[in-house]
């Protein structure tokens, strides 16, 4: 018999999510993975952490993937010390060693937000832990089912390069099914992989009615440009929601784009409540994905991502209502916009344009 997979709950303010993972580590009986960016020992984060502290210390198998550029903060305090004193097996993505030598960058970096518990539910989704995002508009989904196979696979490959002390290449994508409307693309350049990509770009091509794309960093390469301009020009409505509280260079790089992609008649809007970080996309109204890739260099070339993609008629009905509500706050970008905007962004995004796959 097939074990599908399911959503169960979809988590779209960033305090929530943390509330509903915290629950589900308090509420675990053998195992807690977590896999993130950045994981700070504020308030939030600290709350995270006596909780890993206090379910292993009662015996549960409890790891922490983190990676090793994210969590600076983290990593200048006592918190290592007590998680690992308590038992939690602590581990840190592309820290400095022998793996560094004959390569100038720090790249690639872990910009996964993966929690697993005992193998049987899983959240995945944008969300970092750190108490100066609690009010940014993002995501977290709870999956159980099949789908937890998938996880756990990216997890152990990952954890595998982490715990290596050469450089090596590791495979991290699944190459195998467990639900047809449910499934996981991961991105690990490193590796030679860009399957999140990749399927993007084949959907992209092959939509017929309409494309809804929402992510806070926005320095897309030409070939995402090019099929995007492609698609609004065979008629398919092209609509992409970015932030407009956002990091500077790839802020202004994101309009310089926008501005060509608006010409060419897709329509653009920025997010007005507050910062957007979720990663979103929705293709004809029956594929969607959600998860850790920005459509920027840096997701798209150089780090490991987690996306969760859905033909699930329930799912992707969900996600596009909250692309609705979402595009109902936010401001329209036109072409006199672009034309206006300041002259020291117009100098910057043509200046940082060619940085794009680092930004």
């Amino acid at each position: 018999m097939t074990i599908t997979s399911s959503v169960t709950d979809y988590h779209i303010q960033t305090t929530a999510a943390w509330e509903a993972m915290i629950a589900e580590c308090e509420a675990a009986k053998s195992s807690i993975y977590i896999e993130e960016y950045i994981l700070d020992p504020d308030s939030i984060g600290n709350r995270f952490i006596e909780v890993l502290i206090r379910r292993a210390k009662e015996g549960l198998d409890v790891r922490l993937l983190l990676d090793w550029w994210g969590c600076k903060s983290l990593r200048k305090s006592d918190a290592p010390q007590a998680l690992k004193d308590a038992g939690v097996q602590l581990c840190y993505f592309n820290a400095p060693g022998w793996n560094w030598l004959g390569r100038l960058e720090i790249f690639p970096r872990d910009h996964r937000k993966i929690l697993m518990v005992d193998g049987r539910s899983a959240f995945v989704g944008g969300v970092c832990i750190y108490e100066k995002i609690h009010d940014w508009r993002d995501s977290m989904l709870r999956v159980e089912g099949a789908i937890l196979a998938q996880l756990e696979f990216i997890f152990e490959q990952s954890w595998e390069k982490a715990n290596s002390m050469v450089a090596h290449q590791v495979k991290a994508h699944p190459d195998f099914e467990t639900d047809d409307k449910l499934s996981i693309y991961a991105n690990a350049p490193d590796s030679g992989e860009h399957q999140f990509i990749e399927k993007l770009l084949a959907k992209i091509e092959s939509a017929t009615q309409s494309i809804q794309m929402t992510t806070p960093y926005f320095t897309p390469d030409k070939r995402l440009r090019k099929a995007l301009l492609a698609a609004a020009a065979r008629g398919v409505t092209v609509e992409i929601l970015l932030s407009d509280y956002s990091k500077y260079a790839p802020y202004v790089v994101g309009k310089y784009c926008a501005g060509q992609l608006v010409k060419g008649g897709v329509k653009v809007y920025y997010y007005q409540p507050s910062m957007l970080h979720l990663k979103m996309m929705v293709i004809d109204e029956n594929w969607a994905a959600i998860g850790s890739c920005n459509l920027d260099g840096l997701s798209l070339h150089h780090n490991h991502e987690v996306m969760l993609v859905a033909t699930d008629e329930a799912v992707v009905k969900t996600l596009t209502a909250h692309f609705a509500e979402d595009k109902h706050c936010s401001r329209a970008f036109r072409l006199d916009d672009w034309r206006r905007r300041p002259l020291i962004e117009r100098i910057c995004g043509y200046g940082f344009y060619p940085l794009q796959s680092y930004l």
